[in-house]
Parts: structure tokens; sequence; C-alpha cells
């Protein structure tokens, strides 16, 4: 507290005053809040006023609250108006009053006050040379260092913390218009006198928490704080004299990364893991930017981060801050993987590097001769694919000649080179003084010139080489850029040159342009989202012009058009904010991009019988995937109250489901859109009733009939499938029936899932398989519905097929199945099921000795155990609540 006594113009600042005015800024009533800011605003141009602040803040006289609001003040005042006259006085006690203890609150603003002040005095300006030596004493003398002498009035961890914001500005570079900036003296400065005897500090600190399994909060905060301190210096530069330390260093950090795997409390996990954190920021740094100092040891990092990722069993179970060392632990691999080749080159021989990115002849830049192709080459040669996506090059030739016919065609169209190329080499003036003596050229001038050379080269590779390419290359090209995260200024001009393209007669340019335009989507994310309507719209039209009149294989253009409408479909879906309630804009995109896959698939499955009432020959079964997912993304904009649009639908249903009737083409991907599509149609029907679901015409099966087919065919044919096709038939068994022609349906259809999904139980039955599970409930599902038609399918595939059936389900219900139920539906399926079962397994009880009480046992273990799983989910409910109660408190 002496320490911060104000000096001689203390008489100036009434103290208790101050301390009244800061409580005032605390107050409910906005009029004396603003009064008291006010009156602080007033007194702030008073010499001693940040000493004052600092003193309520620091000696423990105030109240919490009071003390926090003076060093809010502070923090702000010297954001404000620093630099201040006479601010030796105020910046050494501010240190001071860092250095020792203060409540975490209180030493997090003083950290952030005094971060303006070392901007200034320290990173600009070198005006402060005592700071570091002294903080080198003050590290040396501090709590965690000298515990074997006695108590230190210094804190280490606020010491560190004190060196952490000196090295804080050093993270970047200083100067970024350098080519090459040099490590800043202050820097290096830090890194002699406090960062190389700081590593001994840091491994003894390794050695008593990591390898002796000795925590300490005290000493895990400040490997934090170490961690920081090292990574911030070498994010960017390399001081000269950590360069001999770094083996011993990454030891020590390869060792906190070995330690994560050992027992720790709370605390020290998380202290550990934001150790560890910093750990691989380090190694990502010296991979990325110090390679040629760290390369020898590259071994032993890779091989204790890939230590680290092995350890990991589920991914599922990370919480947020091991997510984050693991996904920085796979970046370590992944810079590594991405850096070294040109660093060796130059290593090996610098001369010859020079030689080889150097520029020659430019007759040869196109890079044709794949011994001419170097990164200098290879970057030019890459330009001028990039300027070429529409019509001729944008800077003429001389000997270039344009195709008869040419020039209408290319008429107003745009092109990469335009939008992207061009624009950014015109950033780039002419230098001033072109004609000034070498002699005479300062560094930064040379630096001009040699750069601008860059840029003529750029142009000089636009022009005869743009002539000899075909848009395969450009589109490669763009797609690589659009992959890496180059977006261009606006996105809509490249859609729409893209677009443009499409219309194009030449098919096979047209089905390169729909694969470039399902990554330019992919890239653009939510800023490409709200054009994607009316450029489905456009592209919808454009893929009904290449569609043949009769059934026969689709061209190329319409199966690679689909595919685009797909994706585009599902990233606009996927780009929605969570609550779209009353949101105009968005219905009126569903709605654009309803009606357009309506008018396609109308094109594409209808068109024959456009004046005819009954549906026309099956049209081709290829793209079946995506046709099912843009029938999926029109059925969830039908408005119950159009009966033109759920007639519409109906017959879209209609072809849809007689083309997966007898499919035979079994693929996951393909597979997954088929059963949303059918998840979708059954909810669609029970919200609308559509028309020919359950019942279809004299010539023509049902909707629910043609699923049927699809879906008895996947539990005999593909078994990855089967758990999908078992939620298929639970879903349609369960649908309403209005007729009794409806309900003679459903029996047949209940008959057919029946006896497919019990025939391949049977095929499995002499095993314990993961697919006993969703067979079985496939079958719980019907016979919940109708029971009588599922008893007399089961008896008819297989003398006393009931009872097997119950006895394989009373297995799976039990917890000594390894792959039984395991879900809160699954067990009320279940219990229901065998329920209902004891009636018929009653009648059959003479068959087989002690089947009903097989029944109600299995019945019982299935219902304690789904008591236990609901009672499981409140009390997880309850805890959320509480957690949540309890962060609103906080």
């Amino acid at each position: 507290a002496a320490e911060l006594e104000l000096g001689e113009g203390e008489g100036s600042l009434d103290m208790m005053e101050l301390g009244h005015l800061l409580s005032n800024t605390l107050s409910a009533d906005a009029q004396v809040r603003q009064s008291a800011t006010q009156a602080l605003e007033d007194l702030s141009s008073t010499p001693d006023f940040p000493l004052a602040l600092l003193s309520i803040a620091t000696t423990g006289g105030s109240p919490i609250a009071i003390a926090i609001a003076a060093a809010t003040y502070l923090k702000n005042f010297t954001r404000r108006c620093y630099p201040l006259p006479s601010n030796n006085h105020f910046r050494d006690l501010l240190v001071r009053s860092l250095l020792q203890p203060q409540p975490p609150s209180i030493l997090k603003l003083l950290i952030e006050a005094f971060r303006p002040i070392v901007d200034a005095e320290f990173v600009k300006n070198n005006l402060w040379p005592e700071l570091v030596p002294e903080l080198k004493l003050v590290i040396q003398d501090s709590d965690l260092v000298v515990t074997n002498t006695g108590n230190s009035r210094w804190k280490t961890l606020n010491a560190l913390t004190l060196l952490h914001s000196l090295l804080r500005p050093f993270q970047y570079f200083l100067n970024p218009k350098l080519a090459k900036e040099p490590v800043p003296p202050q820097l290096e400065l830090i890194a002699l006198q406090i960062l190389v005897p700081m590593t001994s500090l840091l491994h003894q600190f390794v050695q008593h928490v990591c390898v002796q399994h000795k925590p300490e909060m005290e000493v895990e905060k400040s490997l934090v704080v170490m961690t920081k301190c090292i990574y911030y210096a070498v994010r960017s530069h390399m001081p000269s004299t950590l360069v001999p330390l770094l083996p011993s260093l990454c030891h020590d950090l390869i060792q906190i990364l070995h330690s994560l795997d050992g027992p720790l409390s709370q605390d020290a996990y998380t202290l550990r893991f934001k150790t560890a954190k910093r750990s691989l920021l380090i190694f990502s740094a010296l991979i990325t930017r110090h390679r040629k100092y760290s390369d020898k040891l590259m071994p032993d990092i890779i091989k204790s981060v890939v230590k680290l990722l092995c350890h990991i069993t589920d991914f599922s179970k990370l919480d947020n801050l091991s997510e984050r060392v693991v996904s920085l632990a796979f970046d370590v691999v992944s810079r590594l993987l991405e850096t070294g080749p040109d660093v060796t080159e130059w290593e090996e021989d610098s001369d010859e590097y020079i030689r080889k990115n150097l520029p020659s002849e430019f007759e040869e830049i196109s890079g044709f001769r794949e011994d001419l192709f170097t990164p200098r080459k290879s970057a030019l040669n890459l330009l001028g694919v990039i300027s070429m996506s529409k019509g001729p090059p944008v800077v003429g030739s001389g000997t270039s000649k344009r195709k008869k016919g040419e020039k209408n065609k290319q008429k107003g169209r745009s092109c990469m080179g335009e939008l992207l190329v061009l624009p950014y080499l015109s950033k780039f003036p002419i230098p001033s003084d072109v004609n000034s003596q070498v002699t005479n050229k300062t560094i930064n001038d040379s630096i001009v010139f040699d750069s601008y050379y860059g840029v003529l080269m750029a142009y000089g590779s636009l022009v005869d080489f743009l002539t000899e390419q075909r848009a395969t290359y450009t589109t490669g090209a763009i797609a690589q850029l659009a992959e890496n995260e180059f977006s261009p200024p606006e996105w809509l001009p490249v859609l729409q040159i893209v677009v443009d393209r499409i219309t194009s007669d030449n098919e096979e340019e047209m089905s390169i342009m729909f694969e470039l335009l399902i990554t330019l989507v992919e890239a653009g994310a939510d800023v490409v989202a709200p054009h994607i309507p009316h450029i489905i719209s456009l592209l919808a039209q454009h893929v009904i012009k290449h569609i043949p009149l009769i059934p026969e294989p689709w061209p190329q253009v319409v199966e690679r058009g689909f595919a685009a409408l797909s994706v585009m479909a599902q990233h606009w879906e996927g780009s929605l904010p969570d609550d779209v309630t009353n949101n105009v804009v968005v219905a009126t995109g569903r709605s654009t991009i309803a009606k357009a896959f309506t008018d396609l698939l109308q094109v594409a499955w209808l068109t024959s019988a456009e004046n005819e009432s009954e549906v026309p020959e099956s049209p081709p079964s290829c793209c079946i995937d995506d046709s099912s997912t843009l029938l999926t993304f029109i059925m969830s904009d039908v408005n119950e109250n159009d009966d033109v649009q759920k007639q519409n639908v109906s017959k879209l249903l209609l072809v849809w489901a007689g083309l997966i009737s007898n499919w035979n083409d079994w693929e996951e991907e393909e597979d997954s859109s088929i059963f949303s599509c059918i998840k979708e149609a059954a909810y669609l029907h029970k919200k609308v009733s559509l028309i020919n679901f359950i019942r279809g015409s004299v010539s023509q099966h049902s909707i629910i009939e043609g699923i049927c087919g699809f879906v008895s065919n996947a539990f005999s044919q593909y078994p990855s499938v089967i758990s999908r096709a078992s939620s298929s038939v639970h879903i349609l068994v369960n649908l309403l029936t209005c007729s009794p022609e409806d309900e003679r349906i459903m029996h047949a259809v209940t008959a057919s899932f029946t006896q497919a999904a019990f025939s391949s139980f049977k095929e499995k039955q002499s095993k314990h398989s993961p697919l006993w599970k969703p067979l079985l409930l496939a079958i719980c599902s019907c016979y919940l519905c109708y029971p009588e038609i599922v008893e007399k399918t089961l008896e008819e595939d297989q003398h006393d097929g009931l009872i097997a059936w119950a006895v394989a389900l009373f297995s799976i219900s039990s917890t000594k199945f390894e792959h039984g139920l395991s879900t809160e539906s699954e067990m009320k399926l279940t219990v229901m099921t065998l329920a209902k079962l004891m009636p018929a397994l009653h009648m059959r009880s003479q068959i087989r000795e002690g089947l009903l009480w097989e029944c109600l046992a299995a019945m019982m273990e299935a219902s304690v155990r789904l008591k236990e799983l609901q009672e499981e989910g409140q009390e997880n409910d309850d805890e959320n609540a509480s957690d949540d109660q309890g962060d609103d408190e906080v």
C-alpha cells in the first residue's frame, strides 16, 4: 500500500469523494450513474487521477465492487488517454501492483489497463529499457521459484501474466509490408533475458506435475501462461537465442501431451488440457513457420501427437476443451504433410532453386513441356487457366484469331479474367521513376519494382496461352480455387457465368459446368444460399430441354443436372435458420424450388400421358436417388388446401413407387434418399390423404404397394439397409384406412412385410446377429396393427412360425442378448407386442411347456428396463434444467 501512495498532487483529489463517485456508477438509477460518470470525466484531467484509481483498485481498503469499478475505469482511461504527462511514476506503480497478489477480477482489468502502455512505451517506441531486466529479477525472486528460501513479495503467476502482456504484440509481424521482417530487438531481449531461463523453470514444473504426478494449481496455471508466452514468441518470429533450446522445449511439451491420459482432478484436467492446447499450437508454428529449425524434431512431435489421437477411443464423448485439443492434433499432422519440399530444395542448393524459379523464355511459359514445370511457371500457367472462364482472352493478342460466328456468341459475356484476375492485377500501379538509376533505388523501391515485374509476368501469361486451352481445364482450376477457400468478391456474377455457360449446346461442356456449379455452391456456403431458388428455377428449365420425349436412357447432362439440383436443394435447406415460422423469404424460396422440381419431374415422368388419365410407361430408373431428394422437397411444400398440388404429387409418387418397386441397384447413398422419401410420403398422406396412396387404379398398383415391393426386397437383398427398412414398416403399417378395399390392401402389405422380414430372419437364425432386432421389431409393428394377418403369415411360412418369432423376441428382450433393445421406442414396442401376444401364446402353450411364462418374464424384464430408462431421462432433464438455471443466475 505504501508503494501506491499518491505524489505531491494528492491533495487535489478527495479519495472518499472519488470512491463515492465510483460507487454511484454502479447505481440502478440512470441519472445517478450519468451524474457520477460526468464527474469522473471532469476529474480525469487531474494529474493524479490514474494514481488515485490504482490506489482504490489495489490497496484492499475498498469494497470489491468499488475496486472493480476503479480498475474498469482505469482500463478505459489508459486506452483512451495514454500516453499521459509525467507517466513514468504511474506506469511503475501499475507494474508493481500487477506483480503483487490481487483478486483475479482486479488482475485481469489491470492487465487490460497495462496493454496500451506496453504498446506505446515498449513496442512502438522502445522507451522502457529497464522493464525486461527488472521483470527478470522479479521472476527469479517470485514465490514459486524461491520456495526453499521463504516467502516472496512477488507472485510468479502474476509476473508470468505480465510477461504474457509484453509478448502479446509480437505474435504478429509489426510491419507486414516488409517481405522479410527481422526479429524485433525487444523480442530478442525478452528471449535472452527471460524466455531462455524460463525454459529451465518450465522443465521443473513439467517434471513436478506431469512426471512425478504432483499437481499443484498454481504450477498448473503457471504452465498455461508459460506455454502462451512461448507461443506468442514463436508464432511469427524465431528469436535466435531460442533455437538451441528447441529440442529440450519440445521434449517438455511432449511430456505434457503424454500426461493427458493420467488421472486428474476436474480443475487440473481443465488447466492441463489448456496447456496441451498451447503446446500443439507451438508445434504447428514450428512446422509452418520454422521448419528449418525444427525439422529434426518432427518424428518425436508426430509420434506424440499420433499417440494422443490413438488414446481417444470415443470421439462422441469429448467435451469442448478436449475436442479442441484433438482438432489441433489433427492440424499438426496435416500441416506436417503440407509443408517441406521447397525448404528441402532450398537447403540442398539455394542457387539451383533460384535458377529454377526465375522466369525463362515466354514462348514456353504455357508449360506444355513438363521439364519446365516449376512453382513460378506453374503459377503463371494456372493464372492463365483461371482467366478464361468464358469467351476469348480478356487481353487481346495480335496473333489470336476469332472463329467464325464467335463474336456474336460471346457478346456481353463475362469471364473469370474480368471478374478476378484483371481486377486484382490492376491494384498494382506502374512504379514511379521508372527511368531512375538502379544505384539510386532504396530497398522499398526495389521491392516495388520486383513486385511489378511479377505483375508484368502475370499479364504476359494471359495472352497466347488462353487460346490453347479447353473449358475443362478452366473448370478444374476454378473448382480447385473454390475448394481451397478462394472466394470471389461477389458470388452472384460467378454463378451467373456458370449458369450462362450451361445454356450452351455443347453437351460435354454443360455437364462439366454442372460439376463446377456443385463445387461453387458448396464452397460459397451461406453466401450463395439466397441465390439458390432463382438458379434452381433456371437450371430446371435447362435440364428439361435435354430430357428425351420417349422413355430411354437419359443423356449425361440430365443425370448431372439432377445431381446438381439435388445438392443445391439440400444446401439451401441446410442454410435455413432454426426458426422459419412466418419467414416470407424462406416460404417464397421453398415454393420457387418446389415448383421448379415439380415441372421437371412432370416432364421426366409424365410427358407421354399429358392428355390421358393413366400413368405412362415407366421412365428410366437412373437418377432415382436425386429424383427422390427432389420429390421429398416437393412434398415438404404441399398445401393441404391446394387440390391441384396434391394431385400432381400423387401422380409423381405413383411413378416413383413403380420405379422403386423392383429396385435392384442397392447402394448406401441412393437408398438413404429413397427411405427419406418414403418417410415423407407417409407423413404427407397422414396429413392430406393423397389420391392413390393405398388404393390404386384398375391398371396401376397403388403408391404403398410400390413402396412395399421396395421395402420387402430390402430385407432380403441388402443387409445394411435392414434397420431403415424396419423403420419404414413401422411408419407404413400405422396408416389409417377408410374403406374395406383399403383394409384389404393393408392386409396384403402387412403380409408381405412379415413374410420378407421373417424369411430374412430365418437365414440368420442359427447365430445371434445385430440384424435380429430390426427384423423382429418390424414384425412387431405389423403384429400390433394386424395380429391375425401376422399370425397367419408366420404359420404359413413355417410350422409353429409364430412361436419361433416369439421365442426370438424373448431373446432380444433380455439384457444377456448382446445386440438387444437399447432405446425407449424399441422397449415400448416390444412390451406392447408381448402383452398382445399372450392370448395367442396361451392357446399354443401345449406345444411348448412354459411358453406363457417365458413371455411374461420377457415382458417384465423389458418393462423394468423401460422404466429405468425413462427415470434416467427424467433425471438428466432435471439436471440440465438446474444447470441452465444456474447459468442464468451467473
